[in-house]
């Protein structure tokens, strides 16, 4: 029987500009085992000289002396390595069925958020989340390794940023109708379609608002970041026609399931504006 075994390194280089005749590696490390599959989805600055790294994991496998073993199918972790390349912490958080993180990034304090989603039942910490199926969810980690919250989203949390004030950014998908926070979202096409959200997390982790693109075919949110002001920006993709509050955008593609990408400014209020990207297939 063949065995699919992954093993996650992480490695620093400097002098990146001149990467093809000066670079050189001040530290790697590897993370992974004999037994367990490993995958790393996303690495952000701790804003300290160390490295927040957040991915999944299935069996038994070592993070610098620590080792963990999922629930079950692949678990989330998140581990902190400091500038010199040591694994000083890290956590996981799972159930017995697949769960997967998208993204992380630093929470100005040495902490780290982390987006991604879960199916039926995941613990995180001391909080279990559940879901008739699949659920997004965005966690906070203390600078110390420890979940000290997580809140849930209707859908796949797929990228995650920093406010500038504690709180967090984030954007996904969603199908059917999606409960974030107190806000409820609808689709607006048939059965199945895919609808883009985005969502704030507050530093204490309350959703406080969401809003979502609307149309009659799949459009996805893919990567966030904030404006530096209290918006953000959004990008991702669409097929047909969507709306960003007043601003409807109709793809190129000859076909409905043509994709064309799209950047877009949101507030609490709503979408400020939308533009696209996109010719003729």
């Amino acid at each position: 029987m063949l065995v699919k075994k992954r093993v996650l390194f992480v490695v620093l280089a400097t002098s990146l500009p001149q990467l093809a005749t000066s670079a050189s590696f001040d530290w790697a490390v590897r993370i992974g085992g004999a037994s367990g599959d490993v995958t790393s989805e996303g690495i952000a600055s701790d804003g300290a000289g160390g490295s927040l790294v957040t991915g999944e994991f299935e069996g038994t496998v070592s993070f610098g002396s620590a080792t963990l073993s999922s629930a079950g199918s692949y678990d989330v972790f998140v581990a902190h390595m400091a500038s010199g390349g040591i694994v000083d912490w890290v956590v996981q958080a799972g159930g017995t069925d697949e769960d997967k993180a998208r993204a992380v990034c630093s929470d100005g304090n040495g902490g780290a958020f982390v987006a991604g989603y879960f199916y039926y039942t995941a613990s995180f910490g001391g909080k279990t989340l559940t879901s008739s199926e699949q659920g997004g969810f965005v966690m906070h980690v203390t600078s110390a390794g420890v979940i000290d919250w997580v809140v849930q989203a209707d859908g796949k949390c797929r990228s995650i940023a920093p406010d500038g004030s504690g709180g967090a950014l984030v954007t996904g998908n969603f199908y059917e109708t999606g409960s974030f926070g107190s806000t409820t979202l609808s689709r607006s096409g048939s059965s199945r379609v895919s609808d883009t959200f985005v969502m704030h997390v507050t530093s204490a982790g309350v959703v406080d608002w969401a809003v979502q693109v609307a149309g009659a075919s799949n459009n996805y949110g893919y990567a966030i970041a904030s404006d530096g002001g209290a918006g953000a920006l959004v990008t991702g993709s669409f097929s047909s026609s969507v709306s960003f509050g007043e601003t409807t955008l109709t793809s190129t593609g000859a076909a409905g399931d043509i994709q064309d990408p799209y950047v877009a400014r949101v507030t609490s209020t709503g979408f400020d504006w939308a533009v696209q990207v996109g010719g003729a297939y």
